[in-house]
């Protein structure tokens, strides 16, 4: 479906330079126009609000949405180092295959197989802690934005480096250990976009 939105393409991240210290203070200056997740996430759900708008147009915001939510969720989406394009630069080879980090925490999050996506849904609705469902829900795209930078700046690309220092730079060896040891931030991000969408959906067709 994206493919015949390909104009599209910067609305699904916003790099943030994980040299910089950003907040919700400083973090508007980092977004130009509308061109970022983080506004589209806000302009998406303005037009499901509209009474006025066509059907056609509501039903391509909702796809937009539920699939910014995911994307805002996911740390190498909301962070950048230098000009690495939010980790595709960045070669690493896992279980035997060449890729990058970007798409490597790409594929953990995203689950092909629907009947996987259902059993690892109903394992993290298991694991939840309810005393943390209604911090969970809170927040803006902004803040959802700024928790995944915060992931890759102080955990992905930390673990990165020290791999380069130890291997060098042309293609990291991570070790098959390596999705189990994210496995928990994983689970985590699945978990509060789903909860905040869920929340999205329920305020907007209240």
């Amino acid at each position: 479906w994206f493919k015949d939105y390909s104009y599209t393409k910067p609305w699904h991240f916003i790099d943030l330079p994980v040299d910089k210290k950003i907040t919700a203070a400083n973090l508007p200056q980092y977004l130009h126009k509308d061109d970022n997740v983080i506004r589209q996430i806000a302009l998406q759900a303005q037009i499901l609000r509209d009474p006025d708008l066509p059907d056609r147009q509501k039903r391509d915001a909702l796809r937009f949405l539920v699939h910014f939510v995911g994307d805002i969720h996911m740390p190498l989406h909301c962070a950048g180092d230098g000009d690495d394009e939010g980790g595709n630069l960045k070669k690493v080879r896992f279980q035997g295959h060449m890729t990058n980090l970007h798409a490597l925490w790409d594929r953990m999050l995203k689950q092909k197989s629907p009947k996987n996506a259902e059993a690892i849904a109903a394992r993290i609705e298991e694991d939840l802690d309810p005393t943390r469902h209604p911090s969970w829900s809170q927040g803006t795209p902004g803040d959802w934005a700024l928790e995944s930078f915060t992931i890759a700046q102080k955990t992905i690309y930390p673990d990165y480096w020290n791999r380069v220092k130890e291997q060098g730079k042309r293609g990291i060896d991570l070790p098959a250990s390596y999705a189990k040891e994210m496995q928990s931030i994983v689970d985590e991000r699945l978990a509060k976009a789903g909860m905040r969408l869920a929340k999205m959906l329920n305020e907007i067709f209240s």
